[in-house]
């Protein structure tokens, strides 16, 4: 069984996305750390045309070897159409109908949130499937990037809507739920307030660095108190 699961982690890692040093314009800094060995929190990063790089993130219901079995299944829907759908809100319309009908009996729930990145027109176009809010800082300050729209797979017939905004410099933060619901010895969660205060501290160092010392951060918030959920943070980095 210690064998097989760790096949598993060997698979779940290889299907996440390599060489992200390779896209020009941009800089990025990924940390995922699953649960268990193997985890629900899937991400993928592409540069789908000269210039426009789609960043999907997506945390599935559950923990361990279940939560896993879905990214497979999220991994191979949303491979099937990241390249030929050029609405973020579309992608997540045709998952979630893919998702409500030809996984129906299996009740495969999921949150996510997709964002182009337009750095030839120095734009931002995003859409959200029930996920929480992401974060946006730039000179303008700071900017929370929320956008309503229903859990992929619980209403077969839902309609998503994207949001545009210009984007010429700054960083994107893209993370699932998990670093914000952890708990201190006194039942305090890490939030959101936290997490933007953190970071806001840390635009002058390196895009990795911020994420490296925001989970130290949270590490040492929680002190002896056990990581209860996955956590996935991507930071991109964008200087004109």
């Amino acid at each position: 069984l210690q064998k097989d699961m760790l096949t598993a982690q060997r698979i779940q890692q290889n299907i996440l996305p390599k060489n992200l040093d390779t896209i020009k314009n941009l800089k990025f800094g990924t940390l995922y750390k699953p649960f268990s060995s193997v985890g629900g929190d899937f991400y993928d990063v592409e540069e789908i045309k000269p210039g426009v790089v789609r960043a999907f993130i997506a945390d599935a219901t559950g923990h361990g070897v279940q939560a896993a079995l879905i990214t497979m299944a999220i991994k191979s829907e949303y491979e099937s159409v990241k390249d030929h759908l050029n609405s973020p809100a579309k992608i997540l319309k045709f998952l979630n109908e893919n998702f409500s009908n030809k996984y129906k009996s299996l009740n495969i729930y999921f949150t996510a949130f997709i964002i182009d990145i337009d750095t030839v027109c120095g734009k931002i176009t995003f859409a959200s499937a029930g996920h929480i809010p992401q974060l946006l800082i730039s000179s303008l300050g700071i900017e929370i990037l929320s956008q309503r729209g229903n859990i992929i797979g619980m209403i077969p017939d839902a309609e998503y809507e994207e949001i545009e905004k210009e984007f010429n410099s700054g960083r994107l933060y893209l993370f699932t739920d998990g670093i914000e619901e952890e708990f201190n010895p006194e039942q305090e969660q890490f939030g959101e307030e936290r997490i933007i205060t953190i970071l806001e501290k840390l635009q002058n160092e390196p895009i990795q660095k911020t994420l490296d010392i925001l989970y130290f951060e949270m590490k040492q918030f929680i002190g002896n108190m056990r990581i209860r959920d996955d956590i996935t943070l991507i930071g991109i980095d964008y200087k004109n």
